[in-house]
């Protein structure tokens, strides 16, 4: 009985909704211009190139960073964009409060077996 459910929960079929569209030379070389021009400016680069979604160029500069990279040719990479400071940092546990809050339970356990027994 068990097969016969597995068989009904069969995983949908795959199937591919847009075709994959590589590069043209034209689109790769106004990608490396505006990389020079607005660094890792997304939509500035996107609205340069014209024909390629945020996404599609974010995934482009992304091996094409990696095969610079690789091939240490020397090209400009843009620096990564800083990360963003929490408004908050996580609170901190304080140890000599830890430390403390562990003794007076170990205490409290030690007084509780001592007054069973």
């Amino acid at each position: 009985m068990k097969v016969e459910e597995d068989l009904s929960k069969a995983r949908k079929a795959y199937t591919i909704t847009k075709s994959r569209e590589s590069w043209t030379e034209q689109e790769h070389n106004m990608f490396l211009e505006s990389i020079t021009l607005y660094d890792r400016d997304w939509k500035k680069i996107e609205s340069y190139v014209g024909s390629k979604s945020v996404i599609q160029i974010r995934s482009h500069a992304q091996k094409y960073f990696l095969k610079v990279q690789k091939n240490g040719t020397g090209e400009h990479v843009p620096p990564p964009r800083p990360k963003r400071k929490s408004s908050h940092a996580y609170p901190q546990k304080s140890t000599a409060v830890s430390v403390a809050a562990a003794a007076a339970g170990a205490a409290a356990a030690a007084a509780a077996g001592g007054a069973s027994a």
